[in-house]
């Protein structure tokens, strides 16, 4: 709804009918996760940008594990002097999301 999704609520219902655990979302460069919770009885997560240069996008992805019927999120985001990726605990929206 925050992105233009003309029929959000056709899909939330859906997605809560069909007992969708999680909805990871993609193409948008901004990173967020909008937790299970009065905005959405599904979880959303969009990891965002691995390679965008814009100074608001974190260049992240996110790692699921999912372990007897609980969703957790990890992110990690690049660190220009690691030049590497490194965990980001805490990142919006990490933790058990479902």
């Amino acid at each position: 709804r925050f992105h233009g999704l003309c029929d959000a609520d056709s899909v939330r219902d859906i997605a809560v009918r069909g007992g969708v655990a999680l909805v990871m979302h993609g193409h948008l460069h901004g990173r967020f996760v909008i937790p299970r919770g009065p905005l959405s009885p599904v979880p959303i997560s969009n990891p965002g940008s691995l390679a965008s240069r814009h100074p608001h996008h974190a260049r992240a992805y996110h790692v699921y594990k999912v372990r007897e019927g609980r969703i957790e999120l990890e992110a990690r985001r690049y660190d220009d002097e690691a030049r590497a990726f490194v965990a980001w605990p805490e990142a919006p929206g990490s933790g058990q999301i479902a």
